[in-house]
């Protein structure tokens, strides 16, 4: 099972990609991923790939409080970020 690091992109095509971009790219910065960083949890949730990721963002409920757990430099960090 390979991680997949966080791209920033939601991997979906059509007119609405930059958007979603972009939305991923605010809710990234604001929970203080960086290039590089893997995602390997979501809350409790095991994140193995991005269709894993996506489903745990589509699942979240506005305005929740998650923790990100990311590998990040050989380190595990638990990052908190609000949907």
């Amino acid at each position: 099972m390979s991680r997949e690091k966080f791209s920033g992109s939601t991997g979906h095509s059509g007119l609405d990609r930059p958007i979603r971009r972009r939305a991923a790219r605010r809710f990234a910065e604001k929970a203080g991923l960086q290039p590089g960083d893997t995602i390997t949890k979501w809350n409790e949730r095991p994140i193995r790939n991005v269709r894993d990721l996506t489903a745990a963002l589509a699942e979240s409920e506005p305005n929740q409080t998650i923790h990100l757990t990311v590998r990040r430099n050989h380190e595990t960090l638990v990052l908190l970020a609000t949907r």
